[in-house]
């Protein structure tokens, strides 16, 4: 009779070492697919604000060529010449030239040189 006892015992020990190792690996397995899907999540996460840089530097840069565009010193010269008149505000004749902005503006005014242009010159 006691050896039956000791058995179950034992066999009570095996089982629940058993449920043990059962539950904790279905824990981590659990966890594991709740941490892949946060990193799923987050990887789309990532690519939409990528794919939202991407479009607002375009933008951007749109709008640095319209604004250089708008800013040219001659048609600045001829807007202030049509509509301001000379009416106290400003003279058409405060508006400079390229060739004076680069005195006052560390800004290059020259055109960019091509790749073909770079190696003859090398």
């Amino acid at each position: 009779m006691k050896e039956i006892k000791n058995f179950w015992k034992s066999l009570n020990k095996i089982y629940f070492c058993n449920f043990a190792l059962v539950a904790s690996l279905m824990l981590v397995i659990l966890v594991n697919f709740a941490v892949q899907f946060k990193v799923e999540s987050l990887q789309d996460r990532i690519e939409n604000m990528q794919s939202e840089i991407s479009a607002y530097k375009s933008e951007i840069s749109l709008l640095e060529v319209e604004w250089a565009y708008l800013t040219r010193p001659s048609r600045l010269r001829s807007l202030s010449e049509k509509y301001l008149q000379n009416n106290g505000y400003t003279l058409a004749s405060q508006i400079k030239g390229s060739a004076e902005m680069e005195k006052f503006y560390q800004a290059s005014y020259s055109q960019e040189i091509s790749g073909e242009q770079l190696a003859s010159s090398l």
